[in-house]
Parts: structure tokens; C-alpha cells; sequence
């Protein structure tokens, strides 16, 4: 660009020299005065921005703490709808009556001193669950524990469902149990919570009696 603003003043000055005055001068004149209105035209032109080849970070979504409890409660509701349903479909399947209770006796340990609340930390919902007699407990003939598949104890029957579950049992009637849920529970005494069991319990039938031999 520099180059030709100096050819356009040797042009003006040449012509301005020629002492003839013809029209050759005056058409390096012209030439000379458009090579500089190009040149001043140039250089005010703004040019446009360079394209940054830098990504724009994502700014991250604002959400306030309420819409998240919303939200939260919202997945809890869908996950009990689910759990609801795929019962149902459960008891259907089994012809089965069903019972819901809440396993009793989760913060004490067993006879052979395994942890009951580390064992249900381990089980899940609809986990296969086993209702084992316990005749022999000094506390309740009735007792019924709730045994995991991984053949752990982690509770009893409440004592009033116990006693009527027992006494079906004695005439013949099968049950089959499975983990509901598993969640914290508060505690009267202000202590700190503790994982409780909710189970379901389902009455199938009278078993059939066995051939005579």
C-alpha cells in the first residue's frame, strides 16, 4: 500500500513538471489523484473482527435449591410409582394376598455378632427374602425372623403380624416375602438414624399335603 501512494505522487509530479501540458499529463494527474482516494479509502475502511478460534465455555445452569427439591421429590414419587406397579404385577402373577410390614428388631446384632444394619446396607429392592420360625426365642414363641439371601438375619416379624403369620403357617399356608424399601429411620431417643426394612409379605396358598406312602 505504501509503494503505491509513492507512485501516485511521482505520477503528480511528473505531470506537474511536463512542460508540454498535454493531455498525457493530464491523465497521469488523474490517475495519481483516484491512486490516492483508493489509498485514504482503504485505510479508513474498518476491518472486521478476526474469528477467535477459542471455545466459549458453558456457563452452567442456574437452579435454586427449591426447584432441586422439587425435582427430587419428583424422582422419589416416580420411583414408588414404579415400585407400586411392578408389585402389583407381583401379586398378580403369584395369586397372592399381600401384606405390608415393617421388620422389627434391625439395630441389634445376631447370635453369631454379624451386623444387622451392614446387612441392609447390602439388599435392594425386591430382593428374595425368607420367613424362618424361631420357636426356640425366649422372648416370643411366635418369633419369625426375616433371613436375606446372602442368609443373614436382619430382623424379626413385628410380634402382633408374627403371631397370626405363625399360626397359618401351622395349618399349612406358604408365604413368600421380598425387600420393599430400605430407608432411615428417626429415632425416639435423639439419637443419630438407623436403616430400617419395609417388606413385603405375600400369602400364596395351603400346601399340598404330601402322598402317603
Amino acid at each position: 500500500m505504501l509503494g503505491a501512494g509513492w507512485l501516485a505522487l511521482a505520477l503528480l509530479r511528473k505531470s506537474a513538471d511536463s512542460e508540454d501540458g498535454n493531455i498525457g499529463g493530464l491523465i497521469g494527474v488523474a490517475v495519481g489523484v483516484v491512486l490516492i482516494l483508493v489509498i485514504l479509502a482503504t485505510r479508513g475502511a474498518k476491518r472486521p473482527p478476526a474469528e477467535s478460534n477459542r471455545l466459549t465455555p458453558l456457563q452452567p445452569a442456574v437452579v435454586s435449591p427449591e426447584e432441586i427439591v422439587t425435582r427430587a421429590r419428583a424422582h422419589v414419587v416416580n420411583m414408588e410409582e414404579r415400585k407400586q406397579a411392578l408389585l402389583q404385577e407381583l401379586v398378580a402373577e403369584l395369586k397372592a394376598e399381600l401384606y405390608m410390614a415393617r421388620v422389627a428388631g434391625v439395630t441389634h446384632k445376631n447370635a453369631d455378632r454379624t451386623s444387622r444394619q451392614a446387612e441392609l446396607k447390602r439388599c435392594e429392592a425386591f430382593e428374595t427374602l425368607r420367613l424362618r420360625s424361631d420357636p426356640e426365642n425366649k422372648f416370643d414363641p411366635n418369633a419369625i425372623e426375616v433371613i436375606t439371601e446372602r442368609d443373614r438375619c436382619i430382623g424379626y416379624l413385628p410380634s402382633e403380624t408374627a403371631r397370626w403369620v405363625a399360626d397359618s403357617m401351622r395349618v399349612g399356608w406358604q408365604w413368600h416375602a421380598v425387600m420393599y424399601s430400605v430407608d432411615e429411620v428417626e429415632r425416639e431417643d435423639d439419637l443419630k438414624p438407623v436403616l430400617g426394612a419395609r417388606i413385603a409379605l405375600l400369602k400364596l396358598g395351603l400346601a399340598e399335603p404330601e402322598p402317603e406312602s
